[in-house]
């Protein structure tokens, strides 16, 4: 992956809205210029409204360069791929971004639960130009199925500075927990804003992550049953599986348009679609493209390095667990004279991954060995916590700075996506980064395995964490009277 930066000209006419995060807007190039064919533009919110960006570029590349390092720790290369590729930044005209925001809010597809993000500031002075960034496309390939995954967090807390009203940490997935909160009605999670959570995952990222092939197999049935925003399944334009088909999915088998989608969709991933006497009806198609997608991508993901380089790298940046974070951030606070916005410049600077400094002080050694030392949650006690909780008030300046950079490094990891796009006929996808399987009933798969959306978090994210965190406390209140079982990464 490499980084690139450009003042570029765009015809607007030319962009279309694709999709939308919590944080960006993505749009498709439908043009005739040969430098965006099978490109998107992805653009901030924040810039896209004032103008402004919060990182400067070399933050941003500096970033990018961390992120890719953790997936090259001891890989060999017969066991994954490259998983990103160039990334190119570009200043766009304002008025061009104005012109294809004006559209989107004209044309009605923004979701419901993002309407909210769209306030338009018009005619900013001074401001000629926004930040972007140009990368491929992954749902254009040819006669290829692409699946876009958010797996979340795959691990499990060890950190003693967990507070001890929110131990369940050490029991159960953040993200199975948020789920629970948000289903009972105590937070609300950004893409849904507006609106409750009608439907609980059953999906749990310590499934995802196990390493065995039943339990990834079952993680991925809980998100084809539930997607939500972690999985999104499309056939080009046409998404097959998703949070915004769920509300259709009693429609997708009376047009005839839909139906001849999903044969196309199997005739790609599965056996079935070239002996007519064998078409299954209608009201089935759904289920058994399901079925031979969740076999295909399970072996994938079963018997690429990826998963296990990135939970690795999730649970090395975060030594601290978020209420950890929480404490060596009033720590950095304190430091600056109480100044939140003086920590957060801080945080916000530039940062040599690997060694982020060479003048490390022994308090943060004392405080990382201590960590490491006492990360066995059966071993949790109050004196254990106090103990950290001192540590941290031996903290400079860059020790904060180092460790909360980290953090937040982690959180990236955790909220990243990653597309799989496949083919069944080798050869066929033309890029040089596609590795061919066979999976467990002998079939050759062609596939390549991209990772998106791993942008820095801004320090602003620790400001109201401790908010958050304190809902946690809620958790074993919110599921009394219902089954939980505990669930581990290691059993």
């Amino acid at each position: 992956m490499s980084s690139t930066s450009s003042h570029c000209a765009i015809d607007d006419k030319d962009w279309k809205y694709l999709a939308e995060g919590g944080k960006h807007v993505i749009f498709s190039y439908h043009g005739k210029d040969e430098m965006f064919h099978g490109k998107i533009l992805r653009v901030c919110k924040d810039t896209l409204w004032s103008g402004t960006q919060l990182f400067t570029y070399n933050c941003y590349v500096s970033h990018f360069d961390a992120i890719k390092r953790c997936f090259q720790g001891g890989l060999d290369n017969s066991q994954g791929g490259n998983y990103f590729d160039d990334t190119q930044f570009l200043n766009v005209d304002r008025k061009k971004l104005e012109s294809m925001a004006l559209k989107v809010l004209e044309s009605n597809v923004i979701p419901q639960g993002r309407k909210s993000d769209w306030r338009l500031r018009m005619g900013i002075k001074d401001c000629h130009s926004s930040p972007a960034v140009l990368m491929p496309n992954y749902r254009f390939f040819s006669n290829s199925i692409s699946i876009e995954i958010k797996p979340k967090g795959g691990y499990l807390a060890t950190s003693p500075l967990v507070n001890s009203s929110n131990t369940c940490k050490y029991k159960f997935s953040r993200f199975h927990i948020l789920q629970e909160l948000s289903y009972r009605g105590i937070i609300s999670k950004g893409w849904m804003k507006g609106s409750n959570l009608i439907h609980k995952s059953e999906y749990d990222p310590l499934d995802l992550f196990s390493g065995n092939f039943e339990r990834i197999r079952k993680s991925l049935y809980a998100l084809f049953s539930c997607p939500q925003n972690n999985l999104k399944v499309c056939d080009g334009a046409n998404m097959l599986f998703g949070d915004r088909c769920a509300a259709k999915s009693a429609n997708l088998f009376s047009a005839t348009g839909d139906c001849l989608l999903f044969i196309k969709a199997l005739e790609i991933v599965g056996d079935i679609g070239n002996d007519p006497s064998t078409q299954p009806e209608q009201g089935q198609l759904r289920d058994i493209l399901q079925d031979e997608l969740v076999h295909v991508i399970s072996n994938i993901l079963f018997q690429d390095a990826f998963l296990q380089l990135l939970v690795t790298s999730q649970k090395e940046m975060d030594v601290l667990d978020a209420d950890g974070a929480i404490l060596v951030y009033e720590r950095l606070v304190d430091l600056c004279h109480g100044s939140t916005d003086m920590a957060e410049k801080l945080i916000d600077a530039d940062y040599n991954f690997g060694s982020f400094r060479t003048n490390r002080t022994s308090k943060m050694d004392d405080l990382c060995d201590y960590l490491k030392e006492h990360s066995n949650p059966e071993q949790f006690s109050q004196d254990r916590y106090n103990r950290g909780k001192n540590l941290i008030q031996t903290l400079t300046i860059e020790d904060c700075t180092e460790l909360l950079q980290k953090w937040l490094l982690s959180l990236a990891l955790c909220d990243l996506s990653f597309f799989i796009i496949i083919s069944k006929s080798p050869g066929n996808l033309q890029c040089n980064d596609s590795r061919t399987i066979r999976t467990s009933t002998g079939r050759l798969v062609e596939y390549v395995l991209k990772v998106i959306d791993y942008d820095r978090k801004p320090a602003k994210k620790l400001r109201n964490r401790k908010q958050l965190e304190d809902k946690f406390a809620c958790f074993y209140s919110s599921t009394r009277g219902h089954n939980i079982q505990r669930t581990s990464i290691y059993d």
